[in-house]
């Protein structure tokens, strides 16, 4: 069977993802069995924090939720910071979740609304962008919208579904219980996904490490375009400039080069330099407009639309685009995470 060998660059490159990408997994993924609280005094935070979290105050004020409690949970893969706001009118908690990757290079923030009831069901509304491996425990119910930035509207949309589910007897979030039942959901969560294949006891080092099954899934989203982009617009601006740039440079190629020659520009520059150009800046697009996935998007963008229009594929010049594109979606996390 013959395959072309732009079918086979992507296929290798597949492959080298799942060959080095399920041990890693395994290795440095993990949840420690017994979560530990770390406070944070508002006089401990940085500036860039504080001012992050008043934003969300001011807005959470309008719905009668106030800062119950600020912390850290340091025995947690990579760095995170956790406000927890309560009400006393409404039952349902709220958490503002931020956490970022041990490098710095991922930053991801996410507002949840989350009940419970008083036969076991609990219910979470969230505006979390990040898909992620384990599964959900029987019982709770998780509706995500992830470019819903509108905290009234999250909250509209949880109170809708709190709605539906009043006969089952709602339990009040409090100071006194919030932590006991956090630690208490976090070791049902860790169990119910040993039972699912995804999690492993490693009783050498403490903690529950991923499994090979979820290493695969892992990689199933890492690989997956269409999750954890952030919203219609971004995701268009991106197709729009990382695929149109390669495919316009393509079409304009032979007159483009006739030009600069004619203007004293040598072969070399309209040859390698020129599309290297061209490709550099479709891949810091899809960097700056995709807010994961920027290089399995560049590698499409790159390979596949010359492929089916044209019949062939800058296949050097689309792995130079992702590579740019890894290195800007980088460096743009970086420049947001406040952790």
């Amino acid at each position: 069977m013959h395959l072309d060998s732009e079918v086979l660059y992507v296929l290798v490159t597949l492959v080298l993802f799942f060959f080095l990408g399920i041990p890693r997994i395994r290795r440095n993924v993990f949840l420690p069995r017994e979560l530990q609280f770390q406070d944070v005094a508002a006089e401990q935070l940085t500036p860039e924090q504080a001012a992050f979290l008043r934003s969300y105050d001011t807005q959470l004020a309008r719905l009668n939720y106030y800062p119950f409690t600020t912390f850290r949970v340091p025995n947690m893969l990579g760095h995170n910071l956790i406000r927890i706001y309560l009400s006393s009118v409404e039952p349902a908690k709220c958490a503002l979740t931020m956490v970022a990757a041990k490098n710095k290079s991922l930053f991801s923030a996410h507002v949840e609304f989350a009940g419970k009831y008083a036969d076991g069901t609990r219910l979470v509304v969230n505006n979390n962008s990040v898909t992620g491996v384990l599964t959900n425990m029987p019982g709770v119910i998780i509706r995500r919208y992830k470019s819903l930035t509108d905290l009234t509207e999250l909250k509209r949309r949880y109170d809708a579904e709190a709605e539906k589910l009043r006969d089952r007897g709602v339990v009040f979030y409090t100071r006194e219980n919030y932590f006991a039942d956090f630690r208490q959901y976090h070791m049902q969560y860790c169990e119910h996904q040993v039972a699912q294949g995804l999690l492993r006891w490693d009783r050498g080092s403490g903690v529950y490490r991923a499994t090979t099954a979820a290493a695969m899934r892992g990689i199933r989203n890492f690989l997956n375009p269409m999750a954890d982009n952030s919203s219609a617009q971004r995701f268009v601006a991106g197709l729009v400039l990382g695929g149109g740039l390669p495919l316009l440079w393509i079409v304009e190629r032979v007159p483009i080069s006739r030009w600069l020659e004619s203007h004293g520009q040598n072969g070399q520059f309209a040859a390698v330099i020129l599309p290297m150009l061209v490709y550099g800046l479709a891949g810091i697009s899809i960097g700056l407009f995709f807010s994961r996935r920027t290089f399995v998007w560049a590698i499409l963008l790159g390979v596949f639309p010359s492929h089916l229009l044209f019949g062939f594929t800058e296949a050097g010049y689309s792995l130079w685009m992702a590579s740019v594109a890894s290195l800007t979606g980088r460096a743009r996390n970086r420049q947001q995470n406040i952790l």
